[in-house]
């Protein structure tokens, strides 16, 4: 009877261990830019789901400020910067070394908002004539604990470069969402969204 046990989780711990994978990404998605480390789950040939964390990588400059929220997520400390994945994709071809899926991706960010503005606040000359003739004064302004809801679909091809190593690619696009932000010092502070688009390189790893 134990030698049977021992066998059964033998056969079950390696069924489950040729279903899994790992993929490390970068993406640039509507929060800005981050890496992310996530585990894949084959649940059948075509269908696989995923999950991990992300990591949020700040703008070197975040001056201009062309919009409110897209591009302009800052993290501040350690809990800005992490984040959580989910997704999930299906195969819709494959030849030789190379799957076409389409993927759904979520993505869960809480960080800070920073914005970044430059003010003229007087002239150095009695008639200015360019921008060089004014006095400015620079404002950085921080939001915190904004959240946002990342939702994305697209294509994903996959090349293979080893048994069990391959390159990943994905673009595509789709909605981001902003609940309400009641400690937002600049509008809107309600619920608000608007649409998203993401590019991904990285490398993954199947082990079956």
């Amino acid at each position: 009877m134990k030698n049977l046990i021992t066998y059964i989780f033998i056969i079950y711990s390696f069924y489950s261990t040729s279903q899994i994978g790992i993929e490390s990404s970068f993406n640039v998605v509507a929060t800005g830019r981050n890496q992310s480390l996530i585990v894949t789950y084959k649940v059948n040939n075509k269908f696989t789901i995923n999950g991990g964390v992300k990591n949020h990588f700040n703008k070197p400059n975040n001056f201009p400020n062309a919009r409110i929220f897209k591009k302009n997520f800052h993290a501040l400390n350690i809990k800005d910067r992490l984040g959580f994945e989910i997704g999930s994709t299906y195969q819709v071809w494959k030849r030789e070394n190379i799957t076409f899926n389409i993927f759904y991706m979520f993505q869960f960010t809480k960080s800070n908002l920073r914005h970044d503005w430059i003010y003229a606040i007087g002239s150095i000359t009695p008639n200015p004539q360019s921008e060089e003739d004014f006095v400015y004064i620079r404002i950085i302004n921080d939001n915190s604990d904004v959240t946002a809801y990342e939702n994305n679909f697209g294509i994903n091809i996959n090349i293979s470069i080893t048994k069990h190593m391959y390159l990943i690619q994905k673009f595509g696009g789709g909605i981001i969402i902003y609940p309400q932000n009641k400690s937002m010092n600049v509008s809107p502070k309600s619920f608000t969204w608007e649409l998203s688009e993401t590019i991904s390189f990285g490398l993954g790893y199947k082990f079956k």
